[in-house]
C-alpha cells in the first residue's frame, strides 16, 4: 500500500519547468543555477521536496537570450509524512524566467536572469488543540547570475541569486499528527490521522540569498561533480540559514546531463528557531535524480 501511495504522490506532484533546470538543489528544490543553455529535456525527482518534474529549456538560434516559465505542483509536506497515512496537501509555484548569456572567446559563459513568481499553499496548523486549514498566497521576484568556467581539468559553475517577496515560515516548522479518539467497548481506537504544522506560523515580507558552486573535475567525462550551496534569509521573521554539500553523477558531456545526486544538508545552522541543541538533529539527506532525453 505504501508503494502505491508513493506512486500517487509522485504523479500528483508533477511539475513542468521551462527555464531553470539544475538538479543541484536543496531539500526545498531551491537553486541558483541554470546549467544548460541548449535544448534539452530533463525528467527529475526531488525526494525531500516530494516533487517530480519535467524540465525543458530552449533558446532561439543565434540569439543571446532565453526565456521560460515554471509550474510546479508538489506537497506542502515531505514524503515520509505522506507515507505514514497523512492527507496530501498541495503546493503550487508559478514562475516566469527571462535571461541573457554571454560566451567569451576563452569559453567562459556568464548568465543573468530574472524570475517573478507566485505561490499557493494549502496546509494545516495546530491551533487550540485542533488542526485548522490554512491557505497562503504569496509571491517574489528573483534575480540571479551564473558563471561557467574552467577548474582543474574540467568545468566549474558558480551561481548567485537573491529574492524579495511575501513569504511564510512553514519550512522551519515541525509537524505533528492528530487523531480522532473513538471508544468502543472500553477500547480507545485512534482514527482519521491528520498532520499539521506546530509552533508559530507567520506570514511576512522577506529577502533571501542563495549561493551554489559545483566542480566537474574531469575534462572529457563529466561523470562526477562536487557541489556546495548555502541558503540564507537576510531579513523577515526569524531569519535562518542552511548549507549543504553533495555529489552529483552525470553522463558524458556534463554539466549538461546530470542524472543523479545525493546531498547532506544542515538546516538552521545557528539554531535560530528549531530549538534542537544537538547539531545532528538539524541535518538531513536529500536524493535527487534526473534523466535527460
Amino acid at each position: 500500500m505504501k508503494f502505491f501511495s508513493a506512486l500517487i504522490v509522485c504523479c500528483a506532484s508533477f511539475n513542468f519547468v521551462y527555464g531553470q533546470n539544475s538538479l543541484i538543489q536543496d531539500t526545498k528544490g531551491e537553486t541558483s543555477l541554470i546549467i544548460n543553455q541548449n535544448s534539452n529535456r530533463l525528467l527529475s525527482i526531488n525526494v525531500a521536496d516530494a516533487s517530480i518534474g519535467l524540465s525543458v529549456l530552449d533558446k532561439n538560434s543565434g540569439k543571446k537570450s532565453f526565456w521560460g516559465g515554471l509550474a510546479k505542483f508538489k506537497t506542502s509536506e515531505n514524503v515520509a509524512t505522506l507515507l505514514t497515512g497523512n492527507v496530501f496537501n498541495p503546493s503550487v509555484d508559478l514562475s516566469a524566467y527571462l535571461g541573457r548569456y554571454i560566451k567569451s572567446d576563452r569559453g567562459k559563459v556568464r548568465i543573468w536572469y530574472v524570475a517573478p513568481s507566485i505561490k499557493l499553499d494549502a496546509f494545516k496548523v495546530l491551533e487550540s488543540n485542533s488542526l485548522n486549514n490554512k491557505y497562503f498566497f504569496g509571491g517574489s521576484v528573483k534575480g540571479g547570475f551564473n558563471k561557467i568556467g574552467k577548474a582543474f581539468k574540467g568545468t566549474a559553475i558558480i551561481g548567485y541569486s537573491g529574492s524579495i517577496g511575501y513569504l511564510n515560515n512553514t519550512s522551519d516548522l515541525k509537524t505533528v499528527d492528530v487523531y480522532t479518539r473513538v471508544e468502543i467497548d472500553s477500547t480507545v481506537i485512534l482514527k482519521n490521522k491528520k498532520s499539521g504544522f506546530v509552533d508559530n506560523y507567520q506570514k511576512f515580507f522577506g529577502a533571501r540569498l542563495n549561493i551554489d558552486y559545483a566542480v566537474f573535475p574531469f575534462k572529457n567525462y563529466g561523470y562526477i561533480s562536487i557541489a556546495v550551496y548555502g541558503r540564507g534569509q537576510l531579513w523577515g521573521y526569524q531569519p535562518t540559514q542552511k548549507a549543504g554539500i553533495g555529489i552529483f553523477v552525470g553522463q558524458q558531456g556534463a554539466p549538461t546531463k546530470i542524472v543523479a545526486g545525493i546531498a547532506y544538508q544542515v538546516n538552521d545552522i545557528f539554531n535560530a528557531v528549531s530549538d534542537e541543541p544537538t547539531f545532528l538533529k538539524r541535518t538531513g539527506v536529500n536524493l535527487v535524480a534526473g534523466f535527460n532525453f
